[in-house]
């Protein structure tokens, strides 16, 4: 564990190394000569804050989760999209990168990803030719999704005339989901025109299991991620002829069922097996909590790989913010709003308490509603919060937290920020 930490910590910024003006969100108004930051007196806040021991964790824990179930691990970087975080992960073992569009396959590009998955249709001339760009340029393999002939043939037409060859990944959908073949057949002919075409390669089957949800309520879903998960490997599996590469990709997963996907993974040695989960290396209390909780049952009852890693996830990610009113009986304002946490997936939970300095016991308080720049609490009783208090939050759903931040403090101590990520969204 020291080893890793070691490494990340090799990749943060510090104050001086950064390139932000005076002034930045969350980083300090003034520059201290120690470069020693306490976010108790030194940070204009609100401040998002990580924790390098919990990133550390995290990322040692998914490596060896997937270096154990024998799949590779090309993380979604959408997540943190933050260069340092992708160096440390690639350093650490990951196979790649996934990513959503040119513009962030640039910043991993730039990160020294050789390999990068595109989890998305790239539709248009100038993003394909962004991608061009990148595997001309900086001598990495990209793997876009296609599940349009009309993409084959846009992808066919821009290689051809800039003298490239592009790898392409088929994608599979499910009905009701996002992008995706909605058959094996229309997967199969899309496979033989990539096949056939001058400047392109069929590299292998793509899919997201996650937009697969229950016909009712109360229905257990995870029979239809096995039988689809299931349904897309024997998919790649037969259609290996039509790929020159010796073992074609299956890829899948995204950070709620990685488990069941590497499950169905699980000895297709004729295939290179590829699982992208993002959220684990910031983690949370919220939404993805809920589903590590879920994938740790799995493991229990299964007696497979996660139940016997050290420990668990953490969730890395919190907010500092003073209380800024008091207004009324039972009701406290926080200088925190939608412009720098994630509200949609649960508003933040607050789990600490300073006060002059000293961290109080936290009293009874609930998040009731936000808007730009506050938040609201109830408090249970009068004086249980006092303007000036700083409070610690939590939230849920990081990546939409990290997006609304261009540096992110990392802690390493209590309440003391000595380093920094930036972020490019």
């Amino acid at each position: 564990m020291s080893e890793l930490k070691n490494s990340f910590g090799s990749y943060y910024h510090t104050l001086d190394s950064l390139p932000f003006e005076k002034g930045a969100k969350g980083v300090p108004l003034m520059r201290k000569s120690q470069g020693k930051y306490s976010l108790l007196t030194d940070l204009p806040l609100p401040a998002a804050v990580v924790s390098e021991s919990a990133i550390t964790h995290n990322a040692s824990w998914m490596q060896t989760y997937a270096n154990q179930s024998d799949v590779l691990l090309a993380p979604h970087g959408k997540t943190t999209m933050s260069p340092q975080l992708f160096k440390a992960q690639i350093a650490q073992g990951a196979w790649g990168l996934t990513l959503a569009t040119p513009a962030q396959a640039l910043i991993a590009a730039e990160a020294s990803a050789k390999r990068i998955i595109l989890a998305n249709q790239v539709v248009g001339w100038a993003n394909i030719n962004a991608v061009l760009d990148i595997i001309e340029h900086y001598q990495t393999e990209v793997y876009p999704c296609v599940d349009s002939p009309y993409l084959v043939e846009q992808w066919q037409e821009a290689a051809k005339r800039r003298g490239l060859h592009v790898s392409l990944l088929v994608e599979l959908g499910v009905k009701g989901g996002r992008c995706g073949c909605r058959t094996h057949q229309q997967v199969k002919a899309l496979a033989q025109h990539i096949a056939q075409s001058e400047n392109l390669m069929f590299a292998g089957i793509e899919f997201y299991e996650g937009v697969i949800h229950a016909e009712h309520e109360d229905d257990d879903v995870e029979p239809e991620v096995r039988k689809f998960v299931n349904s897309a490997v024997e998919l790649a599996e037969s259609l290996q002829s039509l790929s020159p590469l010796e073992k074609p990709i299956i890829t899948g997963a995204g950070s709620v069922w990685y488990d069941v996907v590497a499950e169905a993974f699980a000895g297709k040695t004729t295939l290179t097996t590829i699982i992208r989960p993002g959220c684990y290396l910031i983690h949370d209390d919220g939404i993805y909590q809920e589903s590590q909780s879920a994938v740790m049952n799995r493991a229990r009852r299964d007696d497979s790989a996660a139940c016997h890693l050290n420990g668990d996830l953490i969730s890395a990610l919190t907010i500092y913010a003073h209380v800024i009113s008091v207004p009324e009986k039972g009701k406290a304002v926080i200088g925190l709003g939608k412009r720098d946490v994630a509200f949609d997936a649960g508003l933040p939970k607050a789990i600490g308490l300073y006060r002059d300095g000293q961290q109080l016991p936290l009293p009874s308080v609930s998040s009731t509603d936000i808007m730009d720049q506050h938040l609201f609490l109830n408090t249970m009783y009068e004086g249980a919060l006092r303007v000036g208090d700083i409070m610690v939050f939590s939230t849920s759903h990081p990546c939409l937290t990290f997006d609304k931040w261009r540096y992110i403090g990392v802690e390493t101590e209590p309440c003391v920020i000595t380093k920094w990520l930036d972020t490019y969204f």
